[in-house]
């Protein structure tokens, strides 16, 4: 399934040729209508534009599965594809989908899917309070500053908002609000960035350390040919989580005993306070993981 804003272009063998449907409720319907029995939808990350797609299908039962967009093409370089079109898409997905067999993703509860949303308006609304503040220490004519500090104002009062909706969400649900509690319970780990990580990986406490890392961009890939030996990097993951976690990190490397020690030998050995801070961060991700996988974990 290539998605788009507006339409739905999709393929299966049994059709022959791609269809076209479109991004509306009527649109999934009649695509359903005309889908195989047992059919896995399998589509590309498309900036907000599947959720229409997920939400149906997780409604009617039906496996979906949400890819990279990258994984694809560069599935399609290697097949010696160039041409790209949204049918031609459609017809790629599903070879790749053949061959890498992508798991279906698990459908969020509503709270799940509501903190979502609030936490990523939350985290905008705070980029644009950082942006406007930007802007104030620049400007020099006087009405424009007045202008800018009434903008400051009902953002500063948007996100007070957020905040106290985020908090009703996590307390209405108990596993949400014990999950928090454990989590703030790690020295440097805030109500905001609890929040974040909680609405931006839920899958966190289900999965080993090296797939919170990887969730989060934060596991080191080798550079390595013959005898050259690179430097290892980090990338990809979930920009949002990666982001929550640098100024807890920050305040940990000062404040929590575990991971002070941790960073503290880093820059001993001669690490950059770049990359140490990044080796705390994925420390960090792998901690929430296991104290909330066993909520025994001793944190010391």
């Amino acid at each position: 399934m290539d998605v788009s804003k507006d339409k739905l272009d999709a393929y299966c063998h049994e059709w022959g040729a791609p269809r076209v449907f479109a991004n509306t409720a009527e649109g999934l319907a009649q695509l359903h209508s005309q889908l195989p029995d047992g059919t896995h939808i399998v589509c590309e990350a498309s900036g907000g534009y599947e959720k229409p797609l997920l939400e149906d299908a997780w409604a009617r039962g039906c496996a979906v599965s949400r890819v990279n967009p990258a994984r694809v093409r560069y599935y399609a370089k290697a097949m010696g594809l160039q041409a790209k079109t949204d049918p031609i898409d459609a017809e790629l997905i599903t070879l790749f989908a053949e061959a890498k067999a992508p798991a279906p993703a698990d459908a969020p509860t509503r709270v799940q899917r509501e903190l979502c949303a609030a936490v990523r308006r939350r985290t905008r609304v705070a980029c644009e309070i950082a942006a406007q503040k930007t802007a104030l220490g620049r400007e020099a004519d006087a009405w424009v500053k007045r202008d800018i500090r009434a903008t400051l104002t009902f953002l500063r009062k948007r996100s007070d908002k957020l905040e106290e909706h985020i908090d009703r969400l996590i307390a209405s649900c108990a596993e949400l609000a014990g999950k928090r509690k454990l989590m703030m319970g790690v020295k440097g780990v805030g109500k905001v960035s609890s929040a974040i990580v909680l609405g931006e990986c839920r899958e966190l406490g289900q999965i080993t350390d090296a797939q919170a890392a990887s969730l989060a961009g934060l596991a080191p890939f080798n550079r390595d040919s013959g005898t050259k030996r690179g430097a290892r990097s980090v990338m990809g993951g979930r920009g949002a989580l990666r982001r929550a976690l640098y100024m807890p990190a920050m305040c940990a490397s000062r404040h929590n005993p575990i991971l002070r020690e941790f960073y503290t030998r880093l820059i001993e050995k001669g690490k950059p306070h770049h990359v140490a801070i990044t080796a705390v961060m994925r420390k960090l991700i792998c901690l929430l993981n296991r104290l909330l996988a066993d909520p025994d974990f001793e944190l010391s």
